[in-house]
């Protein structure tokens, strides 16, 4: 299910015209957790550079390797971003969001604590993504239990 254009407003997206990417405010970034909460991958990648970087707990990704992380880590875990707090501006946004867990397997090495098969667990996290032409070039994820 594809949501909407990264980076185009909901007018314009309904009007049919996607036009040049517009700056990202809070609106089009709720889109994207929209599509991400959905698994909507295609969307997703959307989203960001083609060379774009994505750091969290210690593990850094780049290019394609971004896309391909975030999809194989959902494939043992589901997890839902309740946005809590977005600020944004022309070159950055941040938020704050609890994140809603669920192990689907055994994953004795998450970054946030060991999950057994079947258990839940909301985490906080902090979230910053550095825009390049109105999509993500750099992500920097933090959490606690």
């Amino acid at each position: 299910m594809q949501l909407r254009a990264p980076g185009h407003t909901l007018d314009s997206c309904e009007a049919g015209d996607l036009g040049a990417p517009q700056p990202m405010n809070r609106e089009t970034f709720l889109l994207y957790i929209e599509a991400y909460n959905h698994r909507d991958w295609a969307t997703v990648a959307g989203f960001y550079t083609a060379d774009a970087v994505f750091e969290n707990f210690g593990h850094h990704h780049a290019g394609a390797d971004t896309q391909r992380y975030l999809q194989q880590l959902h494939q043992g875990l589901e997890d839902r971003l309740k946005p809590l707090v977005v600020v944004t501006d022309n070159a950055n946004v941040a938020m704050e969001a609890d994140c809603e867990l669920h192990a689907l397997v055994d994953l004795p090495t998450l970054p946030i604590g060991a999950m057994k098969a079947g258990e839940r667990r909301t985490v906080r996290m902090f979230s910053f993504y550095d825009l390049e032409g109105g999509k993500f070039r750099h992500v920097r994820v933090a959490a606690w239990p």
